[in-house]
């Protein structure tokens, strides 16, 4: 399921939309806004998949425990009705999910917890970005405002409207809320049609001996924690997701990291017993890397995939070797390099600047990035040469069809060129990709979208807008114009000296 963002005024941009797929990417100038906008949807990611989230949907944002008010929300539960299995006109049996339209108090209900959670949503994106909200808002605006609008698997959300999320940012506050229409269709678990059930039976025994039997409001507060989970999924779609980031400037980080959460922890652990200087703060993706990097190798995997196949192709395939870690008898791992071709290793400060760019890479498919998980990644191709980087758009394809959702920042034409291809070659039948290259590396339209962040001149900010593909590849991005005018320039050179001659 995809989900649409809009964003208006926030850092560097102006206005625009991007519409999330399992690979999108984001491409244009510096300083237009990629990064916040990658940023601001890890926060957002971060937001809608804690355990906060869970303890809220079993803590209702009100106190009035009052009969009124479970009878009320009980009442609504139990009288959804029920039309369907999703996507089928099928009548629903026991035990099988069905589309049920939300009533008011129950949509009142999602209202309420979604706009109560603002104030932690504030403090995530504060956490993200390493500033103050404030501080986040388009130079020459009062207020910054971001849309989340869902869609179902089927097709938009039908009857009472699309369910939309909206975000505004002021000097003051942060103000997030959203329009849950009654009479909103959404599919709702077994659960819930087995507690329709059970009240209406419980209502029918009421009406005929007279019981005060009624649900409890721990049975309640459990239902419609399934309720709004569901509601939450089917409207903000990836952003449910678990997500990673791997920042800008990997090769720095990946050579000093151990210096660096060395320097943090000495400065914790000496507050108060020497006077130091003003504490050294760290963005929250950046915080969130070192954490990742301490633990690499330590992480319970649970029921989680990972892919070390996919890590292992990388190595291969372009860094000619493996990514190791040992550990010193310190809490602290230590990064190495093999050579294919060698039996000792390298530390990653005296490999080449692309063997540590991508170690983060394959270090998170083997340890951290699991089926069903979002990937960010801030240019990519950085410190590769081109070839190497229209490999690496193959290996990005590879985890869409692992089930591993990626976003990316690039400047790269190679990228943007490559990706066409791949595309491309997706319309081409099966039986007739002989002769090509990679050509089990394919990816349909619809997963793939490109976005490009445009500098608009003045006050006014960047725009952001889809780059559609078409017979040539993706339409123009601003590559061109640099590549003609250098051509232009040495051709004018030429022209010159050819004439003086």
């Amino acid at each position: 399921m995809d989900l649409t963002v809009t964003v208006e005024d926030f850092g560097p941009i102006g206005e625009g939309s991007v519409d999330l797929r399992p690979l999108t990417v984001f491409v244009g100038p510096s300083n237009t806004g990629k990064s916040y906008l990658a940023i601001l949807l890890y926060a957002l990611h971060r937001h809608f998949r804690s355990a906060w989230w869970e303890r809220l949907w079993l803590r209702p944002p009100w106190d009035d425990r009052s009969a009124t008010k479970a009878q009320a929300l009980a009442h609504a539960m139990s009288t959804m009705l029920v039309h369907a299995k999703p996507g089928t006109g099928q009548e629903p049996v026991a035990g099988e999910d069905a589309e049920a339209s939300l009533r008011e108090p129950i949509a009142a209900w999602v209202r309420d917890a979604v706009a109560n959670s603002g104030p932690v949503l504030a403090r995530e994106i504060e956490r993200c970005f390493g500033a103050e909200h404030h501080e986040l808002i388009r130079h020459g605006s009062n207020v910054a405002r971001i849309g989340l609008q869902g869609r179902a698997a089927s097709g938009p959300i039908r009857s009472g409207g699309v369910i939309e999320h909206r975000l505004a940012i002021t000097g003051q506050i942060l103000e997030l809320s959203a329009s849950v229409p009654e009479g909103t269709m959404v599919a709702l678990p077994r659960q819930v049609l087995d507690f329709q059930r059970w009240t209406r039976q419980t209502e029918l025994m009421v009406r005929e001996t007279g019981s005060d039997r009624e649900p409890t409001w721990w049975q309640l507060r459990e239902l419609l924690a399934v309720v709004g989970d569901r509601v939450l999924d089917q409207t903000l779609g990836p952003l449910r997701l678990p997500a990673f980031y791997l920042p800008a400037d990997r090769t720095g980080i990946m050579h000093a990291h151990r210096v660096v959460v060395s320097a943090l922890i000495e400065n914790a652990t000496m507050a108060g017993l020497r006077r130091t200087g003003p504490t050294p703060t760290l963005s929250g993706v950046l915080a969130d890397f070192l954490r990742h990097l301490i633990e690499i190798d330590r992480r319970r995997p649970g029921r989680r995939r990972f892919h070390p196949e996919l890590g292992r192709s990388i190595e291969e395939s372009i860094l000619q070797g493996s990514i190791r870690i040992e550990r010193d008898g310190t809490r602290y791992p230590s990064f190495r390099y093999r050579p294919s071709d060698s039996e000792s290793d390298l530390p990653l400060m005296r490999v080449s600047s692309m063997v540590a760019e991508l170690a983060p890479l394959v270090l998170y498919l083997r340890h951290v990035v699991a089926t069903d998980n979002v990937l960010i990644v801030e240019e990519p191709e950085s410190h590769l040469h081109p070839a190497m980087q229209v490999e690496l758009v193959g290996q990005l394809a590879k985890l869409i069809q692992a089930g591993i959702r990626v976003l990316v920042t690039t400047h790269s034409e190679w990228v943007l060129d490559e990706l066409a291809n791949i595309v491309r070659l997706s319309e081409l039948p099966e039986e007739e990709r002989g002769g090509i290259s990679d050509s089990e590396t394919a990816l349909t339209a619809d997963q793939v979208g490109a976005w490009l962040f445009e500098p608009r001149g003045g006050a006014d900010g960047s725009a952001i807008k889809e780059v559609p593909l078409d017979e040539t590849g993706y339409a123009r991005t601003g590559f061109e114009e640099v590549a003609m005018a250098l051509h232009n320039r040495f051709a004018t050179i030429s022209d010159r000296i050819e004439g003086g001659e």
